[in-house]
């Protein structure tokens, strides 16, 4: 995995037991956690690279095979789903590659499918997400795991806005970066702790770190008001363990929230190691991943 996550400091559990994170948190198993596309954002044409981040209890690095296809079926309106349920018919999907990671070429023809270009019968294709951005599904598929898809973002321009807005927008934006987890560090009763140490069945608070330019600037297209919106990114962290437990499965930072870091709470067990993960998401979907192994000393 990339990038480790870190554990906190410790405090003695209290006999009132917090409610935890439920089982999506725990690694019992291979899992997929995240795909990384670098860059983030690519126009029709262009090529990225793909990482897929796969946990596996114990922290081993994961040696198997790692299929990725890129589906050309749009959603249907009626389905209440990210992405079109035909995406699992093999002939909505185009081979990518099974090395991991994997170079790819986003298809020519993206933009038109699920961004905002009009096709000749004059159908708009897809919608933008909250923040202006069109996807390309990645469908990508681990032995003994559920397929699962990663949303390429798509640079598409601002659609259906005005010729002068559009030609503003294509001159202030700036196609999304992946951001960084600078740190990770934990505390316990206003105290550092090493996470090579960790007390024994402690309560331990880990914090996440990123620099402040990877909450990213950016103008979106508002259709309502016909009109560019300046905006920041929010961002989103999942946190994950193959032993003890988190208080909670996710944490995030608004888009109004300067902050530039985030914080859970882990409880440790009596002794031994546990091997951590978390996910960082901005907004327009950049993606890193942080993996550590936290050690517990009686």
């Amino acid at each position: 995995m990339k990038h480790a996550v870190v554990f906190a400091g410790a405090l003695v559990l209290a006999a009132c037991k917090p409610d935890l994170a439920g089982d999506d948190a725990l690694v019992t198993s291979t899992r997929l956690l995240a795909v990384r596309g670098e860059p983030a954002e690519t126009a029709p044409g262009a090529t990225a690279t793909y990482t897929a981040f796969i946990a596996v209890p114990g922290g081993d690095d994961y040696a198997g095979a790692v299929r990725y296809a890129f589906c050309d079926a749009l959603k249907p309106p009626a389905e209440n789903a990210v992405v079109a349920s035909a995406c699992r018919d093999a002939s909505t999907l185009t081979d990518v590659g099974t090395t991991n990671p994997v170079v790819a070429k986003t298809p020519a023809d993206a933009c038109s499918t699920f961004g905002p270009v009009t096709r000749s019968t004059g159908f708009r294709t897809a919608a933008p997400d909250e923040t202006g951005g069109y996807y390309q599904p990645l469908r990508v598929d681990v032995p003994h795991v559920a397929p699962a898809f990663h949303l390429a973002r798509l640079s598409c321009g601002a659609g259906q806005a005005a010729a002068d807005v559009a030609t503003e927008f294509a001159a202030r934006y700036h196609a999304n970066e992946n951001p960084h987890i600078s740190g990770l560090n934990g505390t316990a009763a206003s105290r550092s702790v090493s996470l090579d140490a960790l007390p024994s069945n402690a309560r331990v608070t880990l914090t996440v770190h990123w620099a402040k330019a990877d909450a990213e600037k950016y103008v979106s297209y508002d259709a309502d008001s016909a009109s560019l919106v300046d905006r920041r990114e929010s961002m989103q962290l999942a946190w994950y363990v193959d032993g003890g437990a988190l208080e909670t499965e996710s944490t995030s930072v608004a888009e109004s929230d300067p902050a530039t870091s985030s914080s859970n709470v882990f409880f440790a067990p009596a002794s031994g190691e546990i091997h951590l993960w978390v996910v960082l998401r901005d907004a327009r979907g950049g993606v890193d991943v942080l993996s550590r192994t936290l050690v517990v000393a009686r």
